[in-house]
C-alpha cells in the first residue's frame, strides 16, 4: 500500500454557486442574466435634491422654521438648548434650505457677523467656533463666508447634538 497526498475538495466543489453567478479564479461575479436586469439596478437611482430636502427637514424640524416671505430663522424653543456649534451648523443649515427653496435672496453661506446677529451668540464666540469648524470640515469656509457642504447632511443631525 502506497501512501500519497491527497488535494482536499475545493469549497466551490462541495457547495456550487447559484445558477445566477459564474465562477472566475476563485472569485464570484454575477452573470450576464443579473447584469442585465436594468429594473433591479434602477432601485439604486435617488433624486439628490429630494433627497437633500428630505434630510434638511428632519434635521431642521425641531430646531427652526423659516420665514415664507423673508427666508429668516425663527427658531423654536429647542434651539437653545443647543451649544454654540450646533446653533451655528442649524442656522447655515437653514440658510441652504431658504436657498433651495428660492426664498428672497438668502445664499447658503453667511459671515461670522450675519451669524452672530442670526443666532444671538456672541461674534467673539462665533469667529472662533466657525473657525474650528471649518478647520475641523464641517463648514466650508469661502472668501470669508462659511456654509455647511452637502456631502455632511447624513451626518448634520450628529453635529448638532
Amino acid at each position: 500500500m502506497g501512501w500519497g497526498i491527497v488535494n482536499p475538495p475545493r469549497t466551490e466543489d462541495l457547495h456550487p454557486p447559484p445558477p445566477q453567478f459564474l465562477i472566475f479564479s476563485r472569485c464570484i461575479f454575477p452573470s450576464d442574466d443579473v447584469m442585465s436586469d436594468e429594473g433591479e439596478l434602477e432601485k439604486l437611482l435617488a433624486d439628490e435634491a429630494e433627497l437633500n430636502r428630505s434630510l434638511l427637514s428632519s434635521v431642521l424640524l425641531p430646531y427652526v422654521r423659516i420665514g415664507r416671505e423673508s427666508g429668516a430663522p425663527i427658531f423654536t424653543p429647542e434651539f437653545s438648548h443647543l451649544t454654540n456649534s450646533g446653533k451655528i451648523v442649524i442656522y447655515l443649515l437653514s440658510r441652504k434650505a431658504a436657498s433651495a427653496m428660492g426664498i428672497s435672496s438668502i445664499t447658503e453661506s453667511a459671515t461670522p457677523r450675519e451669524i452672530s446677529e442670526a443666532t444671538s451668540i456672541s461674534y467673539g464666540s462665533v469667529k472662533p467656533t466657525v473657525s474650528d469648524l471649518a478647520r475641523k470640515h464641517v463648514l466650508v469656509r469661502t472668501e470669508g463666508r462659511y456654509s455647511f457642504p452637502n456631502h455632511l447632511l447624513l451626518q448634520a443631525r450628529e453635529l448638532v447634538k
